[in-house]
């Protein structure tokens, strides 16, 4: 992965990738549907990176040596609110998550809207005159 002109060290990519996969995408595919790898929360996980929340003098919280907090209790008490917060939500969170993640997707227009047979009549009624109604047509279609 090439970083470009800035570092993305705080962008954590293949953490976030990673747990997408396994969080969030299905597992595999079975007679009922599909299944996903079966989740829960042991005493003191939090289904959030704690570094994206808190921050120190403004910045984001990381723990490299400059500055340790863990142990304050500051960062305790934070560290509880965050909790408090994401752990009752996160069942709901990840539901909304998978159910986003089934959605279709366009990626190619040409293919998956303008020459898909499904929708071409109502593109070809678009092209012909370009009113708002046949937008209108063609989005409720896609819908």
């Amino acid at each position: 992965m090439d970083p470009g002109p800035n570092e993305y060290g705080q962008e954590y990519a293949y953490e976030r990738l990673f747990h997408f996969i396994t969080l969030v995408l299905p597992g595999k595919k079975t007679e009922e549907g599909w299944e996903y790898y079966q989740v829960k929360l042991l005493d003191g996980m939090l289904p959030v990176q704690l570094r994206e929340f808190i921050l120190v003098n403004g910045k984001p919280y990381k723990d490299n040596g400059e500055y340790s907090i863990d142990e304050t209790k500051e960062y305790q008490n934070a560290r509880g609110k965050i909790f408090q917060y994401f752990v009752p939500r996160f069942p709901k969170m990840l539901e909304l998550a998978r159910k986003d993640a089934m959605k279709p997707r366009v990626w190619d227009w040409s293919r998956d809207l303008i020459h898909h047979p499904k929708f071409a009549k109502q593109v070809a009624a678009y092209r012909k005159n370009k009113s708002s109604k046949n937008v209108d047509a063609v989005y409720q279609a896609v819908r």
